[in-house]
């Protein structure tokens, strides 16, 4: 039996920055922009999850959290942010999904938060990635350092 869809959470503007971590192989150098930039990968769920994990800043700023926190115990991860509106107008929907009981607590955990109804299949997954990276306000808060190799390419 299929879990009901998540309903879109009308106590999170559009305007809310949503945090998310970019691992070091998920940002290539990018030409066009003249530095690392995170790849579509960064906005597809991780390996056996069906959502994007993502940060609320409103939590992070209400409970006294230092946004440098969301990468506490992620050692090579990098930070993005965008704002509610973008995943939305892809038909996501964004939900709270603060975490209680982890095997690794972090700070963070209150703010933590879901996109989910992704839509099937991986190209139609894949569009919607690259819209969030490429259409909307995407932006590094802590970015890669210019001398961090590119891991994604050989050398």
């Amino acid at each position: 039996m299929s879990q009901p869809a998540a309903a879109d959470d009308p106590s999170i503007p559009d305007s809310e920055w949503l945090y998310r971590r970019v691992p070091g192989s998920q940002a290539p150098f990018d030409g066009n922009r003249g530095q690392r930039w995170p790849s579509s990968a960064a906005m597809l769920p991780t390996t056996g999850e069906h959502d994007i994990s993502v940060y609320l800043e409103s939590v992070l700023v209400r409970d006294a959290i230092p946004t440098a926190d969301v990468l506490e115990q992620h050692e090579g991860y990098w930070l993005a942010r965008l704002t509610c509106v973008g995943p939305r107008v892809q038909g996501l929907v964004v939900v709270r999904d603060p975490v209680h009981d982890s095997e690794r607590p972090l700070s963070c955990d209150p703010a933590h938060a879901l996109l989910t109804q992704l839509p099937p299949g991986i190209n139609a997954r894949r569009r919607v990635a690259r819209a969030l990276v490429y259409d909307y306000d995407l932006e590094w808060v802590v970015a890669p350092p210019e001398d961090v190799p590119d891991v994604s390419q050989p050398d």
